[in-house]
């Protein structure tokens, strides 16, 4: 069994989906917003259900952000809230959707992978989503073995134009195909950063002043789509980001060539330092220059985290990221230009 495989049967459901999904994207009312106030629809909670099905014997692990079950008979999903799903065209998506995907099964009886964890954002870019952005959302599946990003895919839930766009990648298979616009004709005179759409940190802010582009472009895993479709771009964050974001780019990354790492670590010695990817009640990449948020913790606390890992959320990266394509990254000039920069700048926030 490959992960080549895995990947293409998890390509055919996010092909599956995108019928309800698109209802789902026009439906104002199957939207709300979690604790944090970050938001949650049902697309969420219906792409991860369809997944956790699909994966529950193959993974042993299986680590999503929404913690909601879509239930195929009452069409109730669990949003922090019961929310019903009423409209008859749409249950009759869901249910044919569901009927492919059982299919999908059936043909493709796989054994589970001792040890393979699963790190699902099932709508990553959920705010951009519910604003009438889906080009900037994407659903992203990611796989990890030993503590390590292994294979991933990034699917692109509403395409530019309007034919299915993702990336995937198994560097350990030599795997790396991805079907994207290609932009790899846009200038380096000027490197662009690709940001979020909301507001970004002091850190980001003279980054770009020291001259840069910023580029708002929604979710971590449409900024990785975006890094390989434009190759010049790069992607540098200091916040509010969790390994289901990081998962299946940084391997579709490493598999092209390019690379995801910490931050804090390429800022003091250079050096390419990895998230690790387990199962754990503790986060297992701490970093005392982190600061509380309501995006790494429950608790309503404030300055820095320090050594207290216990109060934060497991899988929040508190280390930031550095995301560069191939073409940025075997460039010795390029990857020299890039430290001075970072290292001109404030320190970055780790929130």
């Amino acid at each position: 069994m490959s992960f080549s495989e895995i990947l293409h049967d998890c390509l055919k459901i996010c092909d599956v989906l995108q019928k309800p999904i698109l209802t789902i994207y026009n439906n104002k009312n199957l939207f709300t917003t979690k604790s944090d106030n970050s938001a949650v629809c049902v697309a969420d909670i219906l792409v991860q259900t369809f997944l956790k099905i699909y994966l529950a014997d193959i993974v042993e692990t299986f680590i999503g952000e929404e913690s909601g079950q879509y239930n195929f008979e009452t069409h109730v999903t669990d949003l922090g809230s019961a929310v019903y799903v009423s409209d008859n065209v749409l249950k009759d998506d869901i249910n044919k959707a569901h009927e492919a995907i059982l299919e999908i099964i059936q043909k493709k009886p796989y054994k589970r992978i001792n040890g393979l964890l699963a790190f699902i954002d099932p709508i990553d870019g959920t705010s951009e989503f519910t604003k009438q952005k889906g080009n900037e959302s994407t659903i992203c599946i990611g796989f990890a073995k030993d503590g390590k990003s292994y294979a991933g895919l990034i699917y692109r839930i509403i395409p530019n134009n309007g034919i299915s766009e993702y990336a995937i990648g198994c560097k350990n298979e030599g795997l790396y195909f991805s079907k994207l616009s290609d932009n790899s004709n846009i200038s380096d005179k000027q490197q662009r950063i690709l940001t979020s759409n909301s507001s970004i940190s002091s850190f980001l802010k003279e980054l770009i002043a020291y001259g840069y582009i910023q580029v708002c472009s929604g979710g971590c895993g449409n900024k990785c789509l975006l890094l390989l479709e434009n190759g010049g771009d790069i992607y540098i964050q200091d916040r509010g980001l969790s390994r289901w974001d990081t998962c299946a780019a940084q391997a579709i990354l490493e598999a092209q060539g390019g690379v995801l790492c910490k931050l804090d670590k390429f800022i003091e010695d250079g050096v390419i330092s990895s998230y690790q990817y387990s199962v754990s009640e503790i986060n297992t990449d701490p970093n005392p220059l982190a600061c509380f948020s309501s995006m790494n913790s429950n608790n309503l606390l404030y300055g820095s985290i320090g050594v207290q890992c216990d109060l934060v959320k497991p899988y929040s990266n508190l280390c930031g990221l550095l995301a560069i394509p191939c073409r940025i990254y075997m460039n010795e000039e390029s990857m020299v230009q890039l430290k001075k920069a970072i290292m001109s700048v404030i320190r970055p926030s780790y929130n």
